[in-house]
Formats: structure tokens, sequence, C-alpha cells
């Protein structure tokens, strides 16, 4: 088994990767997104993988799995990028058309969210348990890995950004581009991180507002161990990644909701991602890796 090449595509970036055999990084490249049509899109994906084999010192012939991760609604099965919000395609056949570039190559397609979790659970080598991974990032969605293979249901399990929250949905009220956008409401020119930097030295309207957005997905997580009683829940996406504080502060949360003895052990399940921003990536080489 040879080198396995992981590109996770998103509306803003492109990140690709190299995994040799014994599942170590020989390349990591980011490339920037050119949305203005769909073909240069689909140019900026081969842009990505071509920069990332050079980058590896290989040939695209000594690649024998590629995984690739969507946003928005993918066919996974056939490789079809139905449609993506920040994307300009439209039923498009990046399948098809990445098997013309790369014929001698095992190609494989996941959605970005179900890829990140397939990414966190193959990390913790758990090969019978159930893990559920939520992101919060622009938006704010999760992704159910039972032994190793995602629960999709009808295509739209793990979508808690639905969830009701008051007079919204907790995507639109809690993911990242929502405290954004309610932050920058007040103040243009905010920014997430300077907000969160504030709240830390003791602001007290904004640690109302973190408070009030962290404990709303507490809740969220609280009604999703209920549901299912995963061995392992997996906070990831920007918003956690970047801020130790505001996921610190989730768990808190979580934890107070716990008020059953037979509850006592959940908060130990919450666990920040190990990937970090590689958890697409990785979930995407893995699957591709063992889709013999």
């Amino acid at each position: 088994m040879g080198y396995t090449l992981a590109v996770d595509i998103g509306g803003t970036k492109i990140a690709a990767g190299i995994l040799n055999e014994q599942n170590v990084w020989v390349s990591d490249f980011t490339l920037e997104s050119n949305v203005s049509t769909s073909d240069s899109m689909f140019d900026s994906v081969l842009a990505s993988i071509y920069q990332a084999i050079e980058q590896a010192n290989l040939s695209i012939n000594q690649i024998d799995f590629c995984g690739i991760t969507i946003p928005g609604q993918v066919d996974v099965e056939n490789g079809i990028a139905i449609y993506q919000n920040n994307l300009p395609w439209r039923n498009y056949p990046i399948g098809d058309l990445l098997r013309e570039k790369m014929p001698n190559c095992r190609i494989t397609f996941e959605h970005d969210v179900v890829a990140a979790a397939l990414g966190e659970y193959s990390i913790r080598n758990i090969s019978d348990k159930l893990l559920v991974y939520i992101t919060v990032s622009t938006g704010l969605s999760a992704s159910i890995i039972n032994k190793g293979t995602p629960l999709r249901g009808t295509g739209f399990a793990g979508e808690i950004g639905f969830f009701p929250v008051k007079d919204k949905t907790l995507e639109t009220y809690a993911s990242g581009s929502a405290m954004l956008k309610e932050l920058q409401a007040e103040d243009p020119n905010s920014s997430l991180a300077k907000a969160m930097a504030k709240w830390q030295k003791v602001d007290q309207k904004l640690a109302q507002f973190f408070d009030e957005k962290a404990s709303q997905i507490a809740l969220a997580l609280f009604n999703v161990t209920a549901m299912l009683d995963p061995h392992h829940i997996v906070l990831g996406g920007g918003v956690i990644n970047n801020q130790l504080e505001f996921y610190q502060l989730i768990k808190s949360h979580y934890k107070a909701l716990c008020t059953h003895p037979i509850q006592q052990n959940w908060t130990a399940r919450i666990e920040r991602s190990m990937l970090k921003g590689k958890s697409g990536l990785y979930g995407a080489a893995m699957k591709a890796k063992n889709s013999l």
C-alpha cells in the first residue's frame, strides 16, 4: 500500500495532504479557492493536488488512494457535488472528472463533517464504539460514527444546527458566523477572537454573551447524549480549536446539566478534537485507505 492523498474542499480554501504507509504526513498544502465558476473551482482542486504531490517529491502515479471531502449536499457513492452554499457547484460530477485525471487511483468522497468525525474516530484507534463529533465553526453540525461506520439516516442525520433555540436555530444562534454577526451589529470592527480575548479579561457584557451561547450548545450535547449514549463526544471546528476557554465553558454548562446519578460520568465523555484543523483530511485519507 503506497501513498494516500486527501483533499478538504471549502469555499475559502482547499487543504491537501499526503500520508505515507505509516500514516505520517509527507505533504501539507493549502490553496485559496477560486469560486468564480464551477470549472475554476475544479481547477483549484487540481492545483492543490498537484502542489501537494510536488511538495512530497512524488508523481501522480505513486498515489494509490485519494479521499475528497466536500461541504453541503454530496452523493458520496458517485462523487457528485449536489449543492454547496459557498461553492459554484450544482450536481457537479467531480468524481468522473477526477477519475479522468487520476485513472490509477482509488478515489472516495465524503461530506466534510462526516470526514472530520471519521478522522477523530480513526486517530483514537477505537473499533467498537459510538462517537459523536460536533463542529462549531462557520456552521454548527454533528456526525455520528458507530463501529467505524457513519450513521446517515435518510441523509440528514447529525444536523443539530436545526435544533430550536428561542426564536432561532442552534446554528443561527451559536455558530461562529452567527456570533460574529451579532457582535458586529454593535461593533463593525469586532472579530470573534477579539471579543473572546476581551471576555477573558472580565468584560461582563461579553461574559454573558458567550455564556448564553455555550449553555445552548451544552444543552444540545446533553440531548444528544441522552438520545445516543455515545462513548465519545468530540468537539471541533474553528471556534473550539482556537478557543480553549469557550470549550471549557461549554463543558462546565454540560456538567451542570448532569444532575442524575447515572449521568455522573457523562462529562468525562466530552473531548476536544485531537486533530484540530486536520480532522477532515485525516478522515478522508482513512476512508480512502480502507475502501478496498
